[in-house]
């Protein structure tokens, strides 16, 4: 028994008995080893092999539990060092006996079990527990890279970044050894097991801070929480949105939304700091930035505001005959003066024409305006028009679709306006307009609100239909009476004037169920 651990048989110590002890033989150097041999030391440590013939021998020292073997060859006297690890290998002569040939064996240190727990993510100095009774030892010993212990057998959290319930094992085993005031003997070894409790955690953020996304589009928030709860709000101080909660969150991956909010204008940025919580614990705070991608003033044919669109479309060339004052109708009004045959073309003609007398009533009360050459604006009847014309019916349904549509790919709460970016020419066919309109300038406006209840966004919008037409005669024309009407502003004896109106409609839907357009 190696009591001092040193390697070397010391005055005192005793032997060791049951320890297995193997001979092996060869006839040469040149031969492999095999087994001559086997027997086990007495309770004094003592062994032998008798009546042995000369050769090559190898001695071996097998295991014995409750014991480790001590360090081979340590110092000079082979008589007294150890064997026990590698064996020893020897040429035995005719005659020859040997006695020097010894295995040294260290007695394991008695071993004792500890049982800890401790709550995942422990602070850095918390006291897992303590091991043993310091009097009794000189010192403790551990190696792990989370835990150290004190000489008074005191362990401590040194290390808490794997005390992860969640994400690590959640089981931590390591020794530690006391060591006793009389030896190797003397050393206990607890076995200790720190086992982590699991602790209610919030939710994390988990992805980068730095998104990007469409405008008047939200943008996906993404969090883990430890324990697999879902997310039930999410707080933040966003200048530029809302933080929503999927409510789809258990098969959709996003926990939750930035939701862009709107006052007139499109934001194109924003800066905010976010956590969630799973309605019992908050995680931690992270400022997420957001930068908004693309247009945020054109929306496919609409734009942002409410400005309307050049009235450029109608080329109907007015009296005078100049595209630049097709918007001011009453250029050139009696620039010169009438003739006979304008008086005749006013007072006879007209009155008795074909045209006149078969005109719609619509038709006829534009013409009357026309020759009464106030040149007051004209309020159009557009819902009337919209009714009875199926070609200005098909642009309000053409305009409310495209509108509809965009909208209901949107995420964002507020008001917004919209325009239509350029106006349309439309025209009132076959209807009982088509004298008293005929072509006209068309454009639509819209003012959108959003807002986000029971887990969806609902939208409303005051649709406006806009029509905008001089009522004018263009002299290179060469229909009937267009250059004879064009004749009468120019003397006086009639004037061109303008007209316009709009009609609304208001409605509303639940995002994914967009309506069909509305009738006027």
């Amino acid at each position: 028994m190696d009591a001092n651990e040193n390697g070397v048989q010391d005055a005192g110590e005793s032997g060791l008995g049951g320890v297995s002890v193997t001979l092996m033989r060869r006839n040469s150097i040149y031969e492999s080893w095999s087994a001559h041999g086997q027997t086990t030391s007495d309770s004094s440590g003592f062994y032998s092999f008798t009546n042995l013939t000369p050769g090559y021998y190898l001695v071996n020292f097998g295991n014995k539990a409750g014991y480790r073997k001590t360090t081979d060859h340590v110092g000079s006297d082979q008589s007294k060092d150890s064997e026990a690890r590698y064996g020893e290998s020897l040429v035995l002569y005719a005659g020859q006996s040997r006695t020097d040939i010894d295995g040294g064996y260290i007695a394991d240190a008695q071993r004792e079990p500890a049982y800890f727990q401790l709550p995942e993510n422990s602070p850095v100095g918390t006291v897992v527990g303590s091991v043993g009774d310091p009097s009794r030892f000189s010192g403790y010993s551990l190696t792990s890279p989370w835990f150290a212990v004190s000489d008074q057998g005191v362990i401590t959290v040194i290390d808490n970044s794997a005390l992860d319930y969640e994400r690590t094992n959640p089981r931590f085993e390591f020794p530690v050894i006391a060591f006793g005031h009389g030896g190797i003997s003397s050393n206990v070894v607890f076995d200790v097991i720190v086992d982590l409790t699991n602790v209610n955690e919030g939710p994390e953020y988990n992805q980068s801070t730095s998104l990007q996304g469409a405008a008047l589009n939200w943008v996906s928030l993404l969090f883990k929480d430890p324990e697999g709860d879902d997310v039930q709000s999410i707080n933040g101080n966003p200048q530029n949105g809302i933080l929503i909660v999927n409510p789809d969150q258990h098969t959709f991956s996003p926990q939750g939304y930035w939701v862009p909010s709107v006052n007139g204008a499109v934001a194109t940025s924003d800066s905010f700091d976010v956590s969630a919580s799973d309605g019992q614990v908050s995680g931690s705070t992270v400022t997420v930035d957001i930068n908004v991608t693309g247009s945020t003033t054109q929306f496919g044919r609409f734009a942002v505001g409410t400005t309307p669109p050049p009235k450029d479309v109608d080329t109907d060339l007015g009296a005078i005959g100049d595209p630049n004052l097709i918007s001011d109708p009453s250029a050139g009004f009696a620039t010169t003066s009438p003739t006979a045959a304008d008086h005749f073309f006013k007072n006879v003609t007209i009155p008795v024409g074909a045209w006149y007398r078969d005109a719609t009533p619509e038709a006829r009360a534009a013409l009357d305006h026309f020759l009464g050459a106030s040149g007051t604006s004209v309020t159009l009847d557009v819902q009337g028009i919209l009714n009875d014309s199926d070609r200005a019916r098909g642009n309000w349904d053409s305009a409310i679709q495209d509108l509809v549509s965009w909208i209901d790919s949107t995420e964002f709460v507020g008001t917004l306006n919209v325009v239509d970016s350029a106006a349309h020419l439309g025209n009132t066919g076959d209807s009982v307009w088509s004298a008293a309109v005929g072509d006209y300038t068309g454009w639509t406006s819209a003012q959108i609100t959003s807002t986000y209840a029971n887990g969806t966004f609902h939208y409303s919008v005051d649709f406006v239909y806009h029509m905008w037409d001089p009522y004018d005669w263009d002299p290179t024309k060469t229909q009937t009476w267009q250059p004879q009407m064009a004749s009468l502003h120019l003397s006086g004896l009639g004037q061109q004037y303008m007209t316009s109106g709009q009609h609304s409609k208001s409605f509303q839907w639940t995002k994914g169920s967009p309506p069909a357009p509305p009738s006027p």
